[in-house]
């Protein structure tokens, strides 16, 4: 028989197989489901679909990192903003505190004071406190706090001057134009 008359045997093309997961037959690599159990099968990303979501992601999030298209925020220095009443009356326990005989056990009554803007610039707050006295007493006092804030960042107690405090009916604390505070 002449070779250049015979047919080339056909060959078959070899399909990639995986194994099920849960019976361990062999089936096709791009089958959903298992062609035996009916078991849905993972699949997995190509090449191109993980490319394409990394893309995507970095698309999305790198000009956050950059800062492009955003606005820069103002540092709290350069915000200035009237306090709220209760901004003000955090900020007026502080140095109520500060002239207590025991600071430590210094128990202000939650939302029970009083505020008001005198002048347009001077925040007096009105209040009490239990605290132990020098003989280990709980006492209530009434106290009142005249303080001005200065501008930025209002929990930063640098940033209000105290005016005067009274305690109990008793002045503790004039500020005479200079910047010392209560001890």
């Amino acid at each position: 028989m002449n070779q250049a008359t015979q047919t080339p045997p056909k060959v078959e093309a070899v399909e990639e197989t995986k194994k099920c997961p849960d019976c361990l037959a062999d089936i096709p690599k791009a089958a959903k489901k298992c062609l035996h159990c009916g078991k849905k099968q993972k699949q997995n990303l190509t090449k191109f679909q993980v490319g394409l979501v990394l893309t995507l992601l970095l698309v999305i999030f790198l000009p956050a990192f950059m800062g492009v298209g955003t606005s820069t925020p103002k540092s709290a220095e350069q915000i200035s903003t009237v306090p709220t009443g209760s901004q003000a009356y955090i900020t007026a326990q502080y140095y109520v505190t500060k002239v207590l005989k025991s600071p430590k056990t210094a128990d202000f009554p939650s939302g029970q004071y009083n505020h008001n803007i005198v002048g347009g610039e001077t925040h007096v707050v009105t209040g009490h406190v239990d605290s132990e006295n020098s003989f280990g007493a709980m006492l209530r006092s009434t106290w009142t706090a005249s303080m001005k804030f200065n501008g930025g960042n209002w929990a930063d107690v640098n940033n209000w001057t105290l005016e005067r405090l009274v305690l109990n009916g008793v002045e503790i604390y004039v500020n005479n134009n200079s910047e010392q505070e209560p001890e």
